[in-house]
């Protein structure tokens, strides 16, 4: 029999793309999935749209108080039966061959651990082409989290696990960087992992999500998220190339918020100048 896939979706107030992204999942060519749904505290119609699907043999639903990403994730993890595991955010979707694909590298190529790319989609109704051709790349975990530092790509999203690579790691909760924590401390378990160059996920540039807001001072997180990971890798690793990456990133993150800020306050500073005037 075929391993199982469970596929945990996080769902706050997505009625508009949670159709879209569910329909996405069922296509999936590897029939054996259990999508779990986790309702976190919506107060939009995506609750109902939930439990309409959960009337399929295939899909698990849980509702619970609102506690973000992280926390919606670790419900998901906690319920989930499958073999491997994979994330969805509920106003993205996938590729109907993602998890087949990926699947058979992990199994192929006797790693937990496989990674796809992703495209960033603007427009609901355009559906970029995919090229069915693929290579896999071996990295060792020294070289991946150099590219994911170089990239700031920490998503979970373009990962597919080994459900015992995961035992006992969870999200933190009530943060927006709870991606960070659970990468590195995933990627302290491995050795190597695959690679695939195919856009097998598609991120809805959605301004309505919690993830992809403009800045806001919510967002300073991401300077303890840099720290952590600062501290993390000169306690842990000795590569240093790898170190003066890090040092870098941490320098970049910083910049970004400082220059975030300025904005923020230039513009609360001129909006009762602005109103005076008039």
């Amino acid at each position: 029999m075929e391993p199982k896939i469970s596929i945990i979706v996080p769902v706050y107030n997505s009625e508009k793309f949670l159709k879209r992204c569910i329909d996405s999942v069922l296509s999936q060519t590897h029939q054996n999935i259990e999508i779990i749904l986790v309702n976190d505290g919506s107060i939009d119609k995506s609750s109902e749209i939930c439990d309409l699907y959960a009337k399929k043999d295939n899909v698990k639903v849980e509702h619970i108080k609102n506690s973000g990403a992280g926390g919606a994730r670790n419900v998901g993890l906690r319920l989930a039966t499958g073999d491997y595991i994979s994330f969805v955010d509920s106003d993205d979707w996938i590729h109907p061959e993602m998890l087949k694909t990926m699947l058979s590298t992990c199994q192929e190529n006797g790693v937990s651990l496989v990674e796809c790319d992703l495209v960033r989609v603007k427009s609901h109704l355009k559906i970029p082409n995919i090229e069915n051709k693929y290579s896999v790349i071996i990295k060792s975990r020294i070289e991946s989290l150099k590219q994911i530092l170089l990239d700031q790509r920490f998503s979970v999203v373009v990962r597919l696990y080994k459900k015992e690579l995961l035992n006992d790691i969870f999200f933190q909760e009530n943060i927006m960087s709870e991606d960070v924590y659970f990468t590195l401390e995933v990627f302290g378990r491995i050795s190597t992992l695959a690679v695939i160059p195919n856009k097998f996920y598609y991120y809805f540039l959605n301004t309505e999500s919690v993830s992809k807001k403009p800045y806001s001072v919510k967002k300073l997180d991401t300077i303890d998220s840099a720290l952590f990971i600062q501290n993390e890798i000169l306690k842990n690793e000795n590569d240093t190339e790898l170190i003066e990456t890090t040092r870098k990133f941490v320098m970049e993150i910083l910049m970004i918020n400082y220059t975030e800020l300025q904005y923020l306050s230039l513009i609360h500073i001129s909006e009762p100048t602005r109103q005076a005037e008039i």
